[in-house]
């Protein structure tokens, strides 16, 4: 467990400060006020508060780290344990703070409920404040003589083997316990309160005795008015047993729609339940999804067709080659006639392939409509001018923090001085010059005169003065030149920043980044679109091959059919002609028939590839868009959808029947009420024998009863008023008699309190000196014997608190004065270090030090910083310190740890 960050909102003097630690040695450097003992209290405050004002100190360290500019006053400690970071948020003027919890991969917060009298340090560490500063918060001992700091870590160190707190002294406590007892007194002792108090109420109740003779018939009618309330207190006790019965009729009720609702809140926790199997469900369109369907239908028609005309194809292949054997025949008339039904038949299948065209390239162009490309290519121009406004953006934001503008302005400044000290000087140089002048004048001496010649360096300064205005009014004039400058670039980028934020709204995007995704989304439409629109234009030059080849058949058929005076082609004619040849030329009418058809297979054959490539690109188009790999996961998420749809309705209807159950009430309301009234047993209630209008009648009954009684009791008082002015005096006496009988009880428990106390403490100290002590004993000297290089062995505590030092020679010290500053100070870190250990057990609660080796010599230090990177391999340290030599020497001896600056 360790202290992770400090976030220091406002407090002190850090504003939106925050500090990362690390596990093991952390050294915090700083200068005096930089913020040192600052960050300190803002640990022990986050982890333990101020105490609501309590503590003085508490109130005085709230006051001190208020801001003065600021009116909030707040900060955050992350402290990290395992997997988990533990959060803790305060606000120190509402005196409200929250602890959340948080997974390491997590960014969900999760608050911990804790008591509101305990605070984050009790709940984390097991401690109390007091526990914390006085083991695990160090700071330096006060600047002392060696005799007073002898003084003060054997007093500590006393304290702690007494009561496991340094500032808990056992003698002090006993002191008091024995004042508290000396001012109670003994009732055995004449001169004492107690005895004083004793002897004043044996008097009393000899009055008392008195006037307890005029009592008698008080106290009988006392017994009749006592018989009379018992009877008030019977009705009301039956009119309580009815209302009770009214009371449950009504629960039984409200259980009965309770239990009703339930079953509804069961079935709809088992929809709930089932809903969490199906997930969240996936925003994928069903028109996407029916579109892929689509798709893959027709791309394994496309597949299947492919195949065939493979099969196919082999198939003529082999027929051709054996018809090939069988046409052995010479070209003749037969030939010509032959090639003529061919050529007729490919005639006919050129128109037809001529129709097949223009019904494709139709269809196509149908489909090619479906992508707008001008709207695409708009929406290109549209990208390219957001992305030419943000490069612009970016050239002028370079421009404006140009330095011109400001150099120009200290240039500015400096001709105006120079300008105005050389006419200054000019002046007074003329000032100097007139009086030399008239001084010449008026003594008529020739020497004075000499002196107007300072003259020439009015001049001169005038001179410079002119220039100084010229050059002025020139860099003026660039500084306006300069701000217009700026001013068009400040409306060229507003510009800019607002075409852009209009062309954002419009796509319905808010950066650039996200207008790219939509153009290189539109992008592959259009690459596709263009794909479709080349094979188009294929499928056209075939069109025009088809019917210029149709023209060259037609032609070429009528040339041959003229011989035989035919002039049009028609199925009659060529049927005509062919008739003469038919039986002898099949077999080569075959083979014709089979390498078209071949042909057309093949045709066929490349223009179902380019289809399917085609359509695989938009089934890839849609499925990659939605994130999907296959149809099949597809299909399961839409599925999905549409139950998760289903089971929210169904959720739906059931709130409205629970909301018809409940009538007037919500469920909280009904549980709250019947929470209330756990003790009532519904089960002896019938609701249908039960009647109300009865119950109500009993209870008017009972209340009448009542009334004529306490009229009786009314009659009652009245008699004993009459002659309780005689007894007065008795209820002053007995209140008399009892105020000193609490007296005397009081100081008699208080001196039995006292001794009570007195024999506790002795027997926890007893305990302490002889299981704590022991185990503390130990730590110390493990901790003193490593610090001071072994020059001091062991730390020796007797059975009368006695403490003394054991030397490397074995020579028992027994006065601490005799040890240096330095090395009482070694004591009072090995006291503390030894004593964190025992108190933290196994927490590895963070150890934090505040300025501790101020007195430490180099040698001292290293130990000592030596002792608290070992430390630190168990549990954070905290090192806060104005020297750089702890840094220094960290880095000498290769100590890892985490250094951080405080900047003042």
């Amino acid at each position: 467990m360790f202290i992770k960050e400090l976030d220091l909102k406002f407090f002190g003097k850090f504003k939106y400060k925050k500090f990362m630690f690390k596990n093991g040695l952390n050294i915090i450097y700083g200068n005096n006020e930089a913020g040192k003992s600052t960050m300190h209290n803002f640990i022990e405050i986050m982890l333990f508060g101020f105490k609501n004002g309590k503590d003085e100190n508490d109130e005085k360290l709230f006051h001190k780290y208020r801001p003065w500019n600021s009116d909030q006053y707040l900060g955050a400690l992350t402290i990290e344990e395992k997997d988990k970071d533990y959060i803790v948020k305060k606000d120190f003027y509402t005196k409200d703070y929250k602890l959340f919890s948080k997974l390491k991969n997590s960014n969900t917060e999760k608050l911990i409920s804790i008591d509101d009298k305990q605070e984050v340090g009790e709940y984390l560490f097991g401690i109390d404040k007091s526990t914390f500063v006085n083991t695990l918060s160090i700071k330096q001992l006060s600047n002392s003589t060696n005799e007073e700091l002898a003084a003060e870590v054997k007093e500590k160190i006393v304290n702690l083997s007494q009561s496991k707190d340094e500032t808990i002294s056992l003698d002090k406590i006993l002191k008091i316990l024995e004042a508290i007892k000396d001012e109670a007194g003994y009732i055995d002792n004449p001169k004492s309160l107690v005895s004083q108090y004793n002897s004043r109420v044996e008097e009393l109740k000899k009055q008392k005795n008195k006037t307890l003779e005029s009592k008698k018939y008080t106290l009988h009618l006392a017994m009749e008015k006592k018989k009379k309330q018992n009877m008030v207190e019977i009705l009301d006790e039956e009119i309580k047993t009815i209302n009770n019965e009214l009371e449950a009729f009504r629960i039984s009720l409200l259980a009965s729609k309770k239990a009703k609702a339930d079953e509804v809140y069961n079935e709809i926790a088992q929809i709930k339940n089932e809903l969490l199997q199906y997930g969240e469900g996936n925003n994928i369109g069903i028109d996407d999804y029916e579109e892929a369907l689509k798709l893959i239908t027709v791309l394994n028609s496309m597949k299947t067709e492919k195949k065939r005309i493979e099969e196919e194809m082999i198939e003529i292949n082999r027929d051709m080659v054996l018809l090939e054997k069988e046409s052995n025949y010479d070209e003749s008339t037969e030939a010509f006639l032959t090639k003529l039904n061919i050529d007729y038949k490919t005639y006919n299948e050129a128109i037809q392939s001529i129709n097949e065209l223009q019904e494709k390239i139709n269809q196509g162009t149908k489909l090619l409509e479906q992508n707008d490309l001008e709207e695409i290519n708009k929406f290109e121009d549209t990208y390219n001018k957001a992305n030419n406004n943000e490069l612009e953006i970016v050239r002028i934001n370079n421009l404006k923090n140009d330095s011109t503008e400001h150099l120009v302005t200290k240039i500015i400044k400096g001709s105006k001085v120079k300008k105005v000290l050389s006419i200054c000087f000019g002046i007074l140089f003329l000032l100097i010059a007139s009086g030399a002048a008239f001084a010449g004048y008026y003594f008529e001496n020739l020497i004075y005169y000499y002196g107007a010649s300072v003259s020439i360096i009015s001049i001169i300064l005038f001179i410079i003065a002119s220039k100084a205005n010229t050059k002025l009014k020139g860099l003026n004039y660039e500084l306006l030149t300069i701000k217009s400058e700026q001013e068009e670039l400040a409306d060229k980028l507003k510009a800019c920043i607002d075409e852009n934020s209009k062309i954002y709204t419009q796509n319905k995007c808010s950066t650039i980044i996200e207008l790219k995704k939509k153009y290189d989304y539109n992008n592959s439409v259009k690459e596709i679109a263009l794909e479709k629109q080349k094979l188009l234009e294929f499928d056209n030059d075939n069109l025009k091959n088809a019917i210029k080849n149709r023209k060259i058949i037609e032609e070429d058929l009528l040339s041959r059919l003229v011989k035989y005076n035919i002039f049009e082609v028609t199925d009659e004619s060529v049927k005509k002609v062919s008739d003469i040849v038919l039986e002898k030329d099949r077999t080569r009418q075959e083979i014709n028939k089979k390498s078209i058809l071949l042909d057309k297979l093949q045709q066929n054959y490349r223009n179902i590839e380019k289809e399917l490539d085609y359509e695989q690109k938009r089934c890839n188009i849609i499925l990659t868009t939605n994130n999907i790999k296959c149809i099949d996961e597809f299909k399961s998420i839409v599925n999905n959808n549409y139950k998760i749809s289903q089971l929210k309705d169904k959720i739906v209807g059931l709130e409205r029947i629970i909301d018809n159950i409940l009538d007037n009430y919500t469920y909280e309301q009904i549980t709250n009420i019947l929470d209330t009234h756990d003790t009532i047993n519904l089960s002896t209630i019938n609701n249908q024998s039960f009647n109300e209008e009865q119950k109500f009648k009993e209870i008017q009954n009972k209340e009448e009863m009542k009334v004529l009684i306490k009229k009786e009791i009314d009659s009652i008082d009245s008699n004993i008023e009459s002659i309780e002015e005689v007894e007065k005096r008795l209820v002053s006496i007995e209140e008399e008699i009892e105020f000193y009988e609490d007296k005397i009880k009081e100081g008699t428990e208080k001196v039995k309190i006292a001794d009570i106390a007195m024999q506790n403490i002795m027997l926890i100290s007893d305990y302490i000196k002889g299981d704590f002590v022991p185990l503390l004993k130990s730590a110390i000297s493990d901790n003193f014997k490593y610090v001071t290089s072994g020059n001091y062995k062991e730390v020796l505590i007797d059975e009368d608190m006695n403490i003394s030092v054991v030397n490397k020679d074995n020579e028992i010290i027994n006065d601490l004065n005799s040890l240096s500053g330095g090395t009482l100070d070694q004591l009072y870190i090995s006291l503390r270090l030894g004593l964190s250990n025992l108190i933290s057990d196994n927490k590895k609660i963070p150890l934090i030090l505040d300025d501790s080796f101020i007195q430490y010599d180099e040698n001292r230090l290293k130990k000592s910083l030596e002792m608290l990177s070992k430390e630190s391999r168990k549990r954070q340290v905290i090192l806060f310190t104005c020297q750089q030599r702890e840094i220094n020497i960290v880095k000498e001896l290769g100590i890892e740890c985490n250094i951080i600056t405080i900047i003042k």
